[in-house]
């Protein structure tokens, strides 16, 4: 002023502005994951960290965004950028949804049964789900078709699928397949006339338990005391699997020759009985005095005895004998009266 007049002082300070904190713009490659899935979370910003609101839906690394389904649900992904000098203490933060999604095992009984008469294929496996998918491995290995042949004793794994999401384990399924078949163990022909006969089955390749039900309506593997004829049996096994057979018991003639001649003419000189090797045939005299044994009988008894007593040269006097014939085919031995005529 004054003298002054058009003369100014001036004085200068310094101002250091720093930038408030900036999060960007948060965003995810996938906004919908199935449970153990994973995918990436991002910003436009760096030198943020990455947080979750829900770690029981979702997991995320805080430095590199990686984002891992654990659980069906949604959970916020946060990202956060602190601010520096004096905006520390100031964040600033940017956020994107993730949903998971989830689906259960699949649910069924672990042991499965099938009939071989029925060619079971995979397609008959029975497992509860959205769409089930069978594998032959736990975990990766290849899916069937559903067409292939099942096989007795192997595992199989159903997964649970719905086309986007899978279940994060599988269900074992082992497979049982019931393959009866019959064996006929002991056959007694009967006596024709008599009820003498036997029959026994035994079963085997089925599942469980067995039920018999034959023709004659007895309920056992084995029929006893029967006549010749056509028997039928059912056998079903404890998962519903049958198979039918048939056996036919054929008689055995019990005709015996009342009498021989053995007069050297060459008719009914012996006693013809066709024994089978194992026969024994004993013949007794009127006193019970064993006069003739062998075993086995070659159908050459002429009326000669090789036991005990008798006339000159082993020859019997005509007259009635007693006979003891023992198949040795588990039925009582067979007796009887046979004359003797010189």
């Amino acid at each position: 002023a004054g003298v002054c007049l058009g003369t100014d002082a001036t004085s200068t300070v310094d101002v250091t502005v720093t930038a408030a904190p900036d999060a960007g713009t948060a965003s995810i490659t996938d906004a919908t994951i199935c449970e153990g899935s994973t995918t990436t979370a991002s910003s436009t910003q760096a030198g943020g960290l990455w947080s979750s609101s829900d770690l029981g839906v979702a997991t995320v690394d805080a430095n590199t965004g990686l984002v891992t389904g654990i659980g069906a649900g949604t959970a916020t992904l946060t990202y956060t950028v602190s601010g520096a000098g004096v905006c520390l203490g100031t964040n600033a933060t940017s956020t994107v949804d993730i949903t998971v999604g989830s689906l259960s095992i699949p649910t069924g009984d672990v042991n499965q049964s099938f009939c071989l008469n029925d060619s079971p294929v995979v397609s008959d496996l029975s497992a509860t789900g959205s769409t089930i998918v069978w594998y032959d491995a736990a975990s990766n290995g290849n899916a069937y078709s559903g067409v292939e042949d099942l096989v007795d004793g192997q595992t199989y794994y159903a997964e649970n699928t719905n086309g986007t999401c899978t279940s994060t384990s599988r269900l074992a399924v082992l497979v049982n397949i019931s393959d009866m078949s019959f064996m006929l163990t002991s056959e007694v022909v009967p006596t024709c006339g008599k009820s003498d006969g036997e029959i026994q089955i035994d079963v085997t390749g089925g599942i469980g338990n067995y039920t018999y039900t034959w023709s004659n309506g007895s309920s056992t593997n084995s029929l006893l005391n029967i006549q010749d004829g056509v028997y039928t049996l059912n056998v079903t096994d404890d998962v519903n699997c049958s198979l039918d057979t048939l056996v036919r018991l054929t008689c055995e003639s019990t005709t015996i020759p009342e009498i021989i001649t053995p007069n050297g003419n060459g008719k009914n000189d012996t006693w013809v009985l066709e024994l089978d090797p194992e026969a024994e045939v004993k013949i007794f005299n009127r006193w019970g005095n064993m006069i003739y044994s062998a075993s086995p009988y070659l159908d050459d008894w002429d009326g000669k005895a090789n036991e005990g007593m008798s006339l000159g040269k082993d020859y019997l006097p005509s007259g009635t004998y007693f006979y003891i014939i023992d198949k040795k085919d588990g039925k009582d031995p067979v007796s009887g009266y046979i004359e003797l005529v010189r």
